[in-house]
């Protein structure tokens, strides 16, 4: 829970977003980066992602300096594509280029949110940020859009395994990683207000 401070300034900026064009300089940052957990974002303000998913992102995938063979590419860094020919890179390098991937794919989340129609709260989409980054898409685990957040939350859980030598199972790795996402899922599920949609199948 906030503290009594915060949660008066996070209120204000649920009900009138301009408040943060008032704020002293040394509180805009700090709130700027909390505009996507509160759900809202004011004209102006560029935000490029909660600060909290790139880290729990980067935290699963782990710095490699040297590029490693990863399913159909060739990864480097914090599991981003290696340019062609490239063996090494430094961590500064492989943050940044971390941090753009992460922003593309929550706008991929963000736009698939659109299209079919969900109202995902700012944690769902951060779990599904994470999902998209390490397995490439949100199409299946959605059901391209026809199933409800329980399914999704659910189906998350199903990707954990990968193949080896013609055998499939369960990584421990990818295992937490998914519990982790699907729990964050359920955590905006939570929050939300109303009925949630059945849809189609």
């Amino acid at each position: 829970m906030y503290p009594l401070h915060r949660r008066s300034i996070l209120s204000s900026l649920r009900t009138n977003p301009q408040t943060i064009k008032i704020m002293p300089d040394k509180f805009k940052d700090a709130v700027e980066k909390r505009i996507l957990v509160i759900g809202k974002k004011p004209e102006g303000v560029k935000v490029e992602g909660d600060p909290a998913v790139a880290s729990m992102i980067l935290r699963h995938e782990k710095f490699s300096p040297k590029a490693y063979s990863d399913f159909k590419q060739t990864s480097i860094g914090y599991g981003t594509k290696a340019k062609e020919g490239e063996t090494v890179i430094d961590e500064k390098e492989a943050r940044k280029r971390a941090v753009a991937r992460i922003t593309d794919d929550r706008n991929v989340v963000l736009g698939a949110m659109k299209k079919w129609g969900y109202n995902w709260t700012p944690s769902q989409v951060d779990a599904l940020t994470s999902f998209r980054y390490n397995i490439g898409n949100i199409g299946e685990v959605t059901g391209n859009g026809k199933r409800s957040d329980s399914e999704i939350a659910e189906s998350i859980l199903l990707y954990n395994k990968t193949t080896k030598d013609g055998v499939t199972s369960p990584v421990e790795g990818l295992t937490k990683r998914r519990t982790e996402e699907a729990n964050l899922f359920k955590t905006g599920m939570k929050h939300k207000i109303g009925v949630e949609i059945v849809r189609g199948k």
